[in-house]
C-alpha cells in the first residue's frame, strides 16, 4: 500500500516514509476512522443512506445523532435523543 501511495505522490517509498509519514499504519487507520465518524455524525442519516451507510441498528443510530447534537449545542435535541437511548437501552 505504501508503495501505491509513494507512487501517486510522485515519491519513493523511503523518502515518503522517512520525511512525510510519522505515524504507524495502526495510528493513521484509526485517525481514519475517527474522521470518518466525525464526517458521518455531522451527516444527516437520510444523505448518509443515499451514499450507501447501512446504519448498524438504531441505537448506534441514535448516539450518532446524540454526538451531533452535542457539538452543535442543540441541548433540547440531546435531551430528546438521551431520552430516546435511555428507552432503547429499557427494551
Amino acid at each position: 500500500m505504501n508503495e501505491r501511495v509513494a507512487k501517486d505522490a510522485r515519491l519513493n517509498t523511503s523518502v515518503m516514509l522517512k520525511h512525510y509519514v510519522t505515524e504507524r499504519e495502526k495510528e493513521l487507520r484509526q485517525a481514519s476512522n475517527r474522521t470518518y465518524e466525525r464526517i458521518l455524525a455531522s451527516l444527516p442519516s437520510e444523505v448518509a443512506t443515499r451514499y450507501g451507510f447501512v446504519p448498524d441498528c438504531q441505537v448506534v443510530q441514535l448516539e450518532r445523532l446524540l454526538l451531533t447534537a452535542t457539538a452543535s449545542k442543540d441541548w433540547a435535541r440531546v435531551v430528546e435523543l438521551a431520552t430516546e437511548l435511555g428507552r432503547q437501552q429499557e427494551a
